[in-house]
């Protein structure tokens, strides 16, 4: 047999044995050029550090006037005196330079530089593998603002990724720019924002570890548009999977062109989402399947926000409310998930036209509250249980008229099914299930209208299962009547009178005796043996049970 030996040598590779194909190399890779020294790059091509530069004077010190440039820093550094751009990837508008198209710089270290890269007016650049310390502006991708006519001065496709940017006043900034990518980033120690993101849109920021200051609470990500009359707003920008700490997603909608963003899938540990700005046209935010443990969802001054299949755990210091609205609406609040909080979700300030559906509100001091001029909200088909008041009710001196519905709940083990301390407008209690609470309803210090009296009633409580509530199924400390017929009360008899020497109370109305075996009604204050709460006709079964009708058991 014979034996045949081939040596091969193509592109610096030497092979032995059987004939293989060389590895491909680029013109460009084959071509790299050493930098040893501060430099401005005029042609495409590969770059490489080959070492250390520290530099105290040069306001840039690698400058980049080309397309079709790669620089690798080859895990060495750039060092400055805290002034000036360590990487300036600029296309100047006033020289009419066209813009600077596929631009990347990776394995680069960065310190002590106003900004440690920065891309105007460019196309598909990438920063890859860098990290920056000790600057105003870690990465700053954007378009210059002279916006000469003719001159395309957007950003397109800028990608961060897999880089590291601390002790920072902003980590990445995106201004006037479409199709940017942040993904797989840490940002640490910022002093203003992580992530700052204005007049930016169809962008994905993802899978970003964005840790802040537990004191300030400052924005991790913060989304808007300035009064640039040039601009196209921020929208239709993906927040997603990003891990936050010690920070909030702030998202401005002060503008009308801040819409069809997304806030989703985040981890949020003490610090928040805020959606913020204007009672303008709908903005069609969503905010879902986020999870947020101490921390809040604040939509404030804001419609057309949809707070989604969220889940907020407060295993510790507790915010002073999961979910807020206020001065808000149209917003829809359902499938959500919220434990320990102070108030589960609160509506508030002139917050309208809300609807807060299908959520799971437990182990809570308040579970749902209506207050302060809030009017046409429901609270319809969510889960409230083990809270103190499930749902509390205090709306004084209301601005508009308007009438708040609560029904279709399930309202159990609380301390208080329904709390209503004051209200000036309509409220509608209606088809719950409030049970195994100690007071099923409380009326504190309502203005309701007495069911003689002409007008319509402010407190409306029918079509209520109101069983096995340990006190009372109703307890009425206001003056006026309260109207309650039309309940099942736990029992086909009606409710019991609590327990007193001139029990069984008389309905104020009929003069039905309250002497059934369901759950109790109160007596009036003012007329022993007399309830305050007019309960005759009552249902005998459970609404939901069909053919249960409006009967009377008189």
């Amino acid at each position: 047999m014979r034996t045949i030996l081939t040596i091969l040598a193509i592109a610096g590779v030497v092979v032995t044995g059987t004939m293989v194909s060389p590895a491909v190399v680029t013109a460009q890779e084959s071509d790299t050029q050493t930098i040893t020294s501060c430099t401005t790059i005029t042609e495409p091509g590969v770059y490489a550090l080959g070492n250390d530069i520290t530099n105290t004077s040069a306001d840039s010190c690698i400058q980049i006037e080309s397309g079709d440039v790669v620089l690798d820093g080859e895990g060495h550094s750039l060092t400055g005196d805290g002034d000036g751009v360590a990487v300036d990837v600029t296309a100047h508008e006033e020289r009419n330079q066209d813009p600077y198209v596929n631009v990347t710089v990776r394995d680069l270290q960065v310190e002590s530089w106003g900004t440690g890269l920065e891309f105007v007016n460019t196309r598909n650049a990438t920063a890859s593998d860098v990290t920056v310390t000790d600057a105003d502006i870690g990465v700053r991708a954007g378009s210059s603002t002279a916006h000469l006519p003719g001159y395309d001065a957007t950003a397109h496709g800028t990608t961060v990724v897999d880089s590291t940017v601390r002790d920072v006043g902003y980590g990445v900034v995106g201004e006037i720019s479409n199709d940017v990518e942040v993904v797989d980033n840490t940002v640490a120690e910022y002093d203003d924002v992580g992530v700052r993101l204005d007049v930016v849109s169809n962008s994905s920021f993802s899978g970003n570890e964005i840790v802040g200051s537990n004191e300030s609470r400052d924005a991790a990500i913060r989304l808007g548009a300035t009064e640039d009359p040039y601009d196209d707003g921020s929208h239709d920008n993906v927040i997603e999977s990003n891990r936050i700490v010690d920070s909030i997603v702030d998202v401005d909608l002060e503008r009308d062109s801040v819409t069809r963003n997304r806030v989703v899938r985040n981890d949020v540990t003490r610090g928040g989402i805020h959606v913020s700005g204007s009672r303008g046209p709908a903005t069609r935010t969503v905010v879902a399947g986020n999870e947020l443990t101490d921390s809040s969802i604040d939509v404030v001054l804001a419609s057309g926000v949809t707070v989604e299949e969220n889940v907020l755990t407060n295993p510790g210091a507790a915010p002073d409310e999961s979910i807020r609205l206020n001065d808000a609406g149209p917003v829809t609040v359902r499938n959500n998930s919220i434990t320990g909080a102070s108030t589960g979700i609160l509506i508030e300030h002139l917050s309208k036209e809300n609807t807060v559906v299908d959520n799971t509100v437990t182990d809570s001091d308040v579970g749902v509250t209506i207050q302060e001029d809030s009017v046409n909200n429901t609270v319809e088909g969510n889960t409230i249980a083990n809270n103190g008041n499930g749902v509390e009710i205090s709306l004084v001196d209301s601005y508009e008229d308007g009438t708040n519905y609560v029904r279709g709940n399930d309202i159990v083990d609380n301390e208080n099914g329904v709390f209503v301390e004051a209200t000036d407008q309509p409220l509608v209690v209606e088809s719950n299930q409030i049970s195994d609470n100690e007071n099923g309803i409380k009326v504190q210090a309502s203005a309701v209208c007495s069911a003689g009296a002409e007008g319509a009633e402010l407190l409306s409580v029918h079509g209520n299962t109101l069983a096995d509530n340990a006190a009372y199924g109703v307890l009425n400390e206001n003056g006026d009547v309260l109207n309650a017929t039309g309940n099942f009360w736990g029992a086909s008899d009606g409710p019991s009178s609590a327990d007193d020497a001139d029990a069984p109370f008389e309905d104020p109305v009929t003069g039905e005796l309250a002497n059934g075996s369901g759950t109790a009604v109160s007596e009036d204050p003012n007329a022993a043996g007399q309830s305050n709460v007019h309960f005759d006709s009552w249902l005998q079964q459970p609404p939901e049970d069909a053919g249960a009708g409006n009967e009377s058991a008189s």
